[in-house]
């Protein structure tokens, strides 16, 4: 039996609340754990790592890498900077959590963190790699600068890598649990021009979005999405809105 003392860990370690609320983007994205620990493949693939075990990796690395690949059937999302080229590929996601306090949100050893991952700077990648950031504070401008070195927009030869850096924040509660936040849904293109069709609109005339929005996030919109977003009224039920996803 666990002591009080290890129980208030776990229940006081901002990081492994994070970790643990991934599963919800898991969810809401339809991707499937390949590592919960990427630097111990052989202690944790296919499987989330106990709360101890991630607490002594974070603490001892600094940071620790998830892995995930999408599931059979779901359907990618692109941005539309994105080359079409990359859209037959495979597309692999990496989360990133760095440790409290850590200084691996400065730029000499976020350049190292993110060289940790297979094949970032391969030129012949057969794959994609969307990867998340997830620190405590935001990263340093310096650390912001290195992030465009790595991003690409794939091409023939070489699959997209998006980066996108968040906060703590976003993951200390599971938002779309008892309530916090509305449903959010990404509609599909067939959706999309009913819709439009039916109002006789431009998504961009719709009300905006940012991709950076807590539940952009979670679900994984790209900028050019139409969000379906469901709220409940008391009175007349349920109540459903649009959202184009903007920068």
């Amino acid at each position: 039996m666990a002591s009080k003392e290890s129980l208030s860990l776990k229940q006081n370690f901002p990081p492994l609340t994070v970790y643990n609320n991934l599963k919800s983007l898991f969810k809401h994205r339809d991707i499937k754990l390949e590592y919960g620990s990427f630097t111990e493949k052989n202690i944790s693939k296919d499987k989330w790592v106990s709360d101890t075990d991630f607490i002594n990796k974070i603490q001892f690395n600094r940071y620790i890498i998830v892995s995930a690949t999408d599931n059979k059937d779901k359907i990618r999302r692109y941005s539309p900077n994105i080359s079409k080229d990359t859209h037959k590929l495979p597309t692999k996601t990496f989360i990133i959590i760095i440790d409290r306090g850590s200084d691996f949100t400065r730029s000499e050893h976020f350049e190292k963190m993110l060289n940790k991952l297979p094949e970032i700077k391969s030129k012949t990648r057969n794959f994609n790699m969307d990867v998340l950031t997830i620190s405590e504070n935001p990263i340093t401008s310096f650390s912001s600068k290195k992030l465009d070195q790595f991003r690409f927009a794939g091409s023939a030869d070489r699959g997209f890598v998006t980066i996108t850096p968040v906060l703590y924040t976003l993951f200390m509660n599971d938002i779309f649990s008892y309530n916090i936040v509305s449903d959010h849904r990404i509609m599909s293109k067939e959706e999309e021009k009913e819709i439009l069709d039916n109002f006789k609109l431009q998504k961009t005339n719709l009300p905006k979005i940012s991709k950076l929005d807590p539940a952009c996030v979670i679900i994984g919109a790209e900028i050019g999405d139409l969000i379906e977003i469901q709220n409940l009224n008391q009175i007349s039920g349920i109540e459903i809105t649009y959202r184009f996803v903007n920068r």
